[in-house]
């Protein structure tokens, strides 16, 4: 599930399986959505190790700054604007055009990992998440 979607770019393409190196094939949100984010209900909770994300790495280097800022949340209940969370990490400044692994920072403990970040568009290519379930 995504806060918006740009043309056919469904959230689902962020977690079924394939590292696309396209934009085609990767979750996009809509370019008026100010505040986007994406996120994946793991149907169990688990204590939460790390989030690999793959962002699109075509021939469009300079879409790698749109993941800048963007954090990793953990949810123990249906995430929503009251709903308490877990910052699993945050990451600062360009994300680049690239799969990068984060650890998260402490004990993320949740069933909903949702990634957001402050601005403009929210792609993601392939997100995993590991951790073990509880």
């Amino acid at each position: 599930m995504h806060s918006s979607q740009f043309g056919e770019h469904v959230a689902g393409f962020a977690n079924d399986g394939h590292i696309p190196t396209i934009v085609n094939y990767c979750q996009h949100t809509d370019a008026n959505d100010l505040n986007p984010w994406w996120q994946v209900d793991l149907q169990s909770t688990y204590n939460i190790t790390s989030v690999t994300i793959a962002n699109r790495f075509d021939d469009k280097p300079a879409v790698g700054h749109r993941l800048s800022d963007t954090s990793i949340l953990v949810y123990n209940s249906t995430p929503s604007v009251l709903t308490e969370f877990t910052l699993c990490k945050f990451i600062p400044g360009v994300f680049g055009c690239t799969i990068r692994t984060f650890e998260c920072d402490g004990v993320a403990i949740g069933r909903w990992v949702r990634i957001t970040k402050p601005t403009e568009y929210l792609v993601l290519c392939e997100v995993e998440v590991t951790g073990t379930e509880i």
